[in-house]
């Protein structure tokens, strides 16, 4: 809950859709936590996560720049990450 009231208040979720996406991200990181014992593992998916879809979805780097009109590679950008850590865990 934290998580995503910290994204709130900094301005980091700009829709609806942005506040259910960390929501999610927090309860999965929670659950990496229960799971793991460790901060390590919540820090090492966090990061793993954030460089992936900053790769595949930002236009911060151009060596990875995709055409994605649909939104189709942000989406599974988001959706594979959160599906098979669920799953794992």
């Amino acid at each position: 809950m934290l998580f995503t009231v910290w994204g709130t208040l900094i301005g980091a979720t700009g829709s609806i859709d942005r506040i259910v996406l960390f929501a999610v991200f927090s309860a999965l990181l929670g659950a990496i936590h229960a799971v793991t014992g460790s901060l390590w593992a919540c820090m090492g998916f966090h990061t793993a996560f954030q460089v992936t879809a900053q790769l595949l979805t930002g236009n911060h780097w151009p060596q990875a720049d995709l055409a994605d009109p649909g939104g189709t590679i942000s989406a599974l950008v988001v959706a594979i990450p959160f599906l098979v850590t669920a799953t794992l865990l």
